[in-house]
């Protein structure tokens, strides 16, 4: 069986296999448009990523608090991804806060509430720890 398969390199040195009985139909127009456009998208999408890449090495975010545990993300995330971090991090330290400590048979409950602008508490959440002995 016959299938008109040829084997050809483009302009730019890509190698192709290809129907020749579908060459120059509105099909393959359509394919090789589209593949275009997605070209382009993958390259915009990799250009950016480089630009994030190098932002990220080469450049040190600007901390905002003390915290340790804020000065190692800015290490392990892109600096997008840490700003969003950093973010949520000082809106729990502003608006959030512990109100009580209770200790039940060796389990301990913290009482923590968050605060909207207004200092209203928005909403209460009971964290519970179990402490095992060694």
């Amino acid at each position: 069986m016959d299938y008109n398969i040829v084997d050809h390199e483009d302009d730019n040195g890509i190698r192709a296999l290809e129907n020749s009985e579908f060459c120059g139909s509105e099909d393959v127009v359509v394919a090789e448009s589209q593949f275009s456009s997605f070209d382009m998208v993958i390259e915009f999408q990799r250009k950016k990523h480089c630009v994030e890449e190098v932002k990220t090495k080469y450049t040190v975010p600007r901390m905002v608090s003390p915290r340790k545990l804020e000065a190692y993300a800015s290490k392990v995330y892109t600096q997008t991804i840490f700003f969003e971090f950093q973010k949520e991090l000082n809106k729990a330290l502003h608006f959030c806060g512990l109100v009580d400590i209770d200790s039940v048979a060796g389990k301990i409950i913290l009482t923590i509430t968050q605060n909207n602008k207004d200092s209203e508490v928005k909403a209460t959440f009971k964290v519970l720890f179990i402490i095992q002995p060694f």
